[in-house]
């Protein structure tokens, strides 16, 4: 074999080599547009304009949790954070950020009724407002939880407003109900001081 024949099937095999690596090519860019379009098409779902997911997460530009709209049991429900985290435990244990982080407003369904409730810096429920077919509360709160004012309008009961003390005794209660007005005040020690009728 001379030295032009080994040149010429050199040339011959690298032309075949050369035209099935085009072939390759060819056939790996139409799988990467296949899967692109594929992709795309998932995202899109069946209803294009839209975005469906079971929980949305907003976060800061430091990743720290800021807000949440998911389901609460079946119920709508949103929640905005602060942005500082709870008090964090003494002992060096690892916590993710987010289980530190805590709730100061809520908007969310219960059932059939509707609320938004708010939270103090350390957690505890201030106020919340609720509304449902059959009537609406509010009720405020101290930063403990204890001292508070709850006013109701209930369409079978009518009007109730109850005031407790710091250590959460009821000291005031006043009814508007279908049946007359109601009044009683409660002394320290839980005795009755007035009450009409």
């Amino acid at each position: 074999m001379t030295s032009e024949h080994v040149v010429e099937g050199m040339v011959d095999r690298l032309d075949r080599l050369e035209r099935q690596n085009h072939r390759l090519r060819a056939l790996l860019a139409a799988i990467s547009v296949a899967c692109a379009a594929g992709v795309l098409m998932g995202l899109a779902g069946p209803s294009a304009g839209s975005l469906e997911a079971r929980e949305f997460v907003l976060r800061d530009n430091k990743g720290q949790l800021r807000g949440r709209f998911f389901l609460d049991q079946g119920d709508p429900s949103l929640e905005m954070y602060d942005q500082r985290l709870g008090q964090r435990p003494r002992e060096p244990v690892e916590v993710p950020s987010d289980a530190l982080a805590i709730p100061r407003v809520r908007i969310g369904l219960l059932g059939d009724a509707s609320y938004v409730s708010l939270r103090g810096s350390g957690g505890v429920m201030t106020a919340i407002l609720s509304g449902s077919d059959s009537g609406a509360s509010l009720r405020l709160s101290d930063g403990k939880d204890k001292a508070s004012a709850e006013f109701w309008v209930a369409e079978r009961t009518g009007t109730s407003i109850t005031l407790t003390d710091g250590n959460g005794i009821i000291r005031t209660r006043v009814d508007a109900t279908t049946d007359g007005p109601y009044i009683k005040v409660h002394g320290t020690e839980g005795k009755v001081l007035f009450s009409a009728p």
